[in-house]
């Protein structure tokens, strides 16, 4: 079993590897127009999740009817196409090129931050380009550590944190992140994370949507036992460029992660990423099944 499954890796990896050395030989222009062939293949041939997606769809936004859930569906795997290839691209982007396809709009809410000299809880959802957004605050000069999850496979996990690591950044893993963040808080360092997909029977369930989601309650914790700033950030794709903006979501009332805080901080977070997505529903990651876990008294 384990020696079929490293064969696969290997497999998995080397189309991997073949698909992205192929892609960054194309003009940037072609490399858009594979993205949306890829969509189209994975959206209309493959389907892969494309039910989850639609039901998703369908769930959060009941004033719209199932072909306009379908049609909205089809642009999120579109977006994602271009995401794909782009993060394939940002070897070739970064550094010199990288800020004439990012606009950042509003730096000084980070930069301010940042001045505290506490570290600062740069904390957002999967919504547009992530992987863009990650990058932004080390291309601009802050000490950044990125929070990241293992992928099943471990040729292209340790490929994409390569890619990661070009921005200047370093990695934290899942795995004992608490305390190594809160070192790079101590430090006064930028600990980057997304915060926004089902945390099982670990999270606190709170609004997304009109109805109850569990939630990661880890930046909150971060923020509040390091008593750093909390920013959320977004790099979303606008009018042919993605624009990547800060806002700081409010800790001042807030003393310590008590209970009570640690839900009205990941509350507020919840609230402030749920205004966005549906100012931009069609970069959000609707693939993943965001409502799975259910609150005991939902339970049968």
């Amino acid at each position: 079993m384990a020696e079929t499954k490293k064969i696969r890796n290997v497999f998995e990896f080397l189309l991997l590897q073949t698909m992205a050395a192929a892609v960054r030989l194309l003009p940037y222009r072609l490399g858009m127009g594979l993205a949306r062939l890829l969509s189209f293949l994975v959206f209309y041939v493959l389907r892969i999740r494309r039910a989850v997606t639609i039901e998703n769809l369908c769930r959060a936004f009941p004033e719209k009817s199932p072909a306009e859930c379908q049609h909205l569906a089809w642009r999120v795997y579109r977006h994602f196409g271009r995401v794909a290839v782009d993060f394939i691209f940002l070897p070739r982007l970064i550094p010199r090129k990288f800020f004439r396809l990012v606009t950042v709009k509003n730096e000084s809410v980070l930069k301010q931050a940042f001045e505290k000299g506490q570290g600062v809880v740069l904390n957002g959802p999967h919504l547009g380009n992530w992987e863009f957004m990650a990058a932004v605050a080390p291309l601009l000069g802050y000490p950044t550590r990125i929070i990241v999850g293992t992928q099943r496979n471990n040729l292209a996990d340790r490929w994409i944190n390569r890619t990661r690591l070009l921005a200047g950044s370093k990695i934290i893993h899942v795995g004992g992140a608490v305390r190594k963040s809160l070192e790079a808080l101590s430090r006064g360092e930028v600990v980057a994370l997304l915060s926004d997909q089902d945390a099982g029977r670990d999270g606190l369930f709170v609004p997304f949507f009109g109805r109850k989601a569990s939630a990661s309650v880890g930046a909150a914790l971060l923020a509040l036992k390091g008593n750093a700033p909390m920013v959320y950030a977004q790099t979303v794709w606008q009018n042919g460029q993605y624009v990547t903006e800060f806002v700081e979501i409010k800790t001042d009332d807030l003393h310590g992660p008590t209970p009570e805080n640690l839900y009205e901080l990941t509350r507020r977070f919840t609230e402030w990423a749920e205004k966005q997505i549906r100012h931009f529903p069609e970069q959000w990651f609707w693939m993943h099944r965001r409502w799975k876990t259910r609150p005991s008294e939902e339970m049968p």
